[in-house]
């Protein structure tokens, strides 16, 4: 296992973890995957104390956390409201007089208006869609649905009639009052009558206007799907009218149905076929969703871009195309909102038409024209999350550039899709299909176990419900914002063009990093962690920090060929004081770290609102500063090895943070370190890069300093890394 994680041939028994090259992030999977293959849960800090073959062996069972979550037969606690419902439900019986989870919808109808046909259809909706009559009581196991019959949820269609002036404030009127949902059911709907200005004796009145105002709260519906209700209203209108009852598809699935497969898939009596267009999104896909829809600047999209020097063969390159998609299902899936809450909706290959676009270009204008297509953003709810365009340079010279949007796949995605899709673009020319081994399992089976895994976050008990109390004790008192001294104000409008400045540190100064941490029992991520910490902090002038990194999230190794989005974002507050002893603050890094990884599956939105909701004073987004560092071994990468292929760097970037640091370190093919580089992104709309380059400047000196063995404090080491000279290892343009 250790082996399989490193990339290594071979590992003794004896053989240091970390001295081969491991870190915290593949700790956590090697931690991960052991566990699950004895069918326990083991804490990841048994593998900093116990870091060899034989002593993390002896020293697992004794550090158990108990049977793993994954793969224990304990039966689920369900409920009746869906995962989505449940959150909105809390958030409306803390204050029932609040709208802010109210959808408003006004409609301008004109022309001559049949009133009581109008109200006909508008029952006829509400009794199609069951949400639309369901209030939820509290029960002696938590909230559950009731469901009204349509004439007692909506006897009638209120007609009020306002002079045009009084307009606008009687439908906030109606919008802004807020639903107990509890006791109401969750919709209202009022018709007002515009009444006409007197045009004096003896002219005859304009004829009456009207204005259909909707309010449904977001337990039951959201945006599109209020949209929905109205095409479908002025269908059963037009039906109404003209006398027939509406005639429409039965729905392929009931909300209480829905509801009792969102908490519990495998005791539901719902078939697959039925739930096609309501598989729900996995957890760090619903984080990404959030953040996308209805925004399409392309802070989504990942993005690489190959070079083939030989000719190449569009029509089989193609088919593997087509290959991979059906191979890969998040490929080919598209994530609507319904009233459910988000959805996966996977399309199928009889849906799927390739063509792969050839776009012939100069040398001078390859590099624009590749940053305009990867930086055209996805409408994730229609699109599907994958382009490939190909583009001509001249004779036999094209550049293969690949965008995928993250919300379907991660940086570890770009593995299994290049593979296989140049496993199935050389069985193709051969005229032969892909001859790959079937994946261990769907992405979709994998979102369905994980939310299962999670569980409620009101209980207490479940991993959700301890994950959002830990969040909550670690976050409450820190202070509502980081202030980094910006050159030009933030604007309200986020600019997400980015800049960079690369620096590298050399093998040596690596490899007395590595010996460092090793003396300490932490990683080379927790020292990058700590010195970011500490600068982030300087450049702030704050001793308490909040920052964030990149969790892979493949700890299970049936995930490892799999194209999907699995990892996520975790925050690590970080504290220090110029008095504590260097050794001091670094044991305390390391247990923030350790917390964090072991709490990695709180969404940053939800954490923000349970924040508000406990009285802290907090702001948005909850980190502006980031580190993430990626492991390279010298001919690991997915390319290399085939002929006419390499990689094409794309020089365009975005920058999603304030501070953004992407770290990688390289090792030799027998693990021997080999430096360390990455780039410090930054916005230029709001830094200049003499600013953000001091940033660089100082942590590769407190960097520094570390691997020098200082033991000082760390007002010390600050005064040391800002007041020494430039490092002599360090490299910057």
């Amino acid at each position: 296992m250790f082996a399989d994680v490193l990339g290594v041939a071979r590992v003794g028994a004896d053989d240091n973890f970390f001295a081969l090259g491991g870190d915290s992030l593949t700790a956590v999977k090697v931690v991960a995957r052991v566990g699950a293959r004895i069918g326990i849960r083991i804490l990841v800090p048994t593998l900093f104390d116990a870091p060899t073959v034989a002593g993390f062996a002896a020293a697992a069972p004794a550090q158990s956390a108990g049977a793993d979550p994954l793969w224990d037969n304990e039966t689920r606690q369900t409920s009746e409201l869906s995962i989505a419902q449940q959150r909105y439900w809390f958030e409306n019986q803390f204050d029932t007089a609040s709208a802010i989870d109210d959808i408003p919808l006004a409609v301008s109808l004109s022309g001559r208006l049949d009133v009581s046909a109008l109200a006909e259809a508008a029952q006829a909706v509400v009794e199609r869609h069951e949400s639309l009559r369901t209030y939820y009581p509290t029960g002696y196991d938590g909230p559950y649905p009731v469901v009204l019959a349509a004439a007692r949820a909506f006897p009638e269609l209120e007609v009020e009639s306002v002079p045009a002036p009084d307009l606008l404030r009687r439908f906030l009127d109606l919008a802004l009052t807020g639903f107990d949902i509890a006791s109401q059911v969750p919709l209202r709907a009022r018709l007002f009558r515009i009444e006409p200005a007197d045009a004096g004796p003896g002219v005859a009145a304009e004829p009456s206007e009207y204005v259909l105002g909707f309010v449904a709260h977001h337990i039951v519906a959201d945006e599109l799907s209020m949209r929905g209700l109205t095409a479908e209203l002025a269908v059963a209108y037009a039906e109404r009218a003209a006398g027939p009852q509406p005639t429409w598809r039965p729905l392929d699935l009931s909300d209480t149905a829905y509801a009792e497969w969102n908490q519990d898939p495998a005791a539901s009596s719902i078939g697959i076929d039925e739930l096609a267009q309501h598989i729900p999104l996995a957890p760090a896909q619903e984080r990404m969703w959030h953040d996308v829809v209805g925004n399409r600047n392309g802070d989504g999209n990942m993005k690489a871009a190959f070079e083939i020097v030989d000719e190449i063969d569009t029509p089989h390159l193609e088919a593997a195309v087509r290959d991979v998609l059906e191979r890969h299902e998040p490929l080919r899936t598209r994530y609507p909102s319904t009233c459910y809450g988000p959805a996966q909706v996977v399309d199928p290959m009889s849906d799927i038409v390739v063509d792969l676009e050839t776009v012939r270009t100069s040398a001078v204008a390859l590099d624009s024209a590749i940053e305009s297509f990867v930086h055209r953003g996805f409408d994730v709810t229609i699109e599907l999350p994958l382009r490939l365009r190909l583009f001509e340079t001249g004779s036999h010279r094209t550049v293969l550039v690949i965008v995928l949007h993250h919300i379907s796949g991660d940086a570890f995605s770009f593995g299994p899709l290049l593979r296989d899709m140049l496993v199935a673009y050389d069985s193709r020319r051969n005229g032969v299909a892909p001859p790959w081994p079937a994946l261990p399992l769907r992405y979709r089976d994998y979102a369905m176990d994980k939310r299962a895994e999670l569980g409620d976050e009101r209980n207490a008990d479940s991993p959700a419900g301890a994950a959002l109390r830990y969040w909550l004790a670690t976050l409450a008192d820190r202070p509502a914002r980081l202030n980094l001294p910006t050159d030009r104000p933030v604007g309200t409008v986020r600019c997400t063009a980015g800049e960079t400045i690369p620096f590298a540190l050399d093998g040596l100064l690596h490899a007395q990093l590595l010996a460092i941490a090793e003396q300490r029992g932490i990683s080379l991520f927790m020292v990058l962690q700590a010195a970011f910490a500490l600068v982030v902090g300087a450049f702030g002038e704050s001793s308490d920090v909040t920052v964030a990194t990149s969790l892979a999230g493949r700890s299970d190794e049936r995930l490892d060929d799999l194209v999907g989005n699995f990892s996520d974002d975790v925050l690590m507050r970080i504290r220090f004081d110029d008095s504590d002893p260097l050794a001091e603050y670094l044991r305390e890094v390391r247990e923030v770290v350790f917390g964090a990884f072991a709490h990695p599956d709180t969404s940053n939105p939800r954490l923000l609102r349970a924040l508000r909701e406990h009285g802290a004073a907090t702001s948005e987004p909850l980190f502006r500063a980031t580190l993430i560092l990626h492991t390279i071994v010298a001919d690991a990468h997915v390319v290399d090895g085939v002929v006419g292929l390499t990689s094409y760097p794309i020089a365009a970037v975005r920058a999603k943070h304030d501070l953004e640091f992407a770290i990688r370190d390289h090792y030799t093919a027998d693990r021997r370190p080999a430096g360390v580089e990455g780039v410090l992104i930054f916005p230029p709309a709001v830094f200049d890069a003499a600013t953000v380059g001091r940033v660089v400047t100082h942590f590769a000196r407190v960097l520094e300093v570390f691997a020098a063995g200082f033991d000082g404090t760390v007002g010390e080491l600050l005064r040391s890394s800002s007041s020494s000279g430039r490092a002599d290892r360090l490299r910057t343009a």
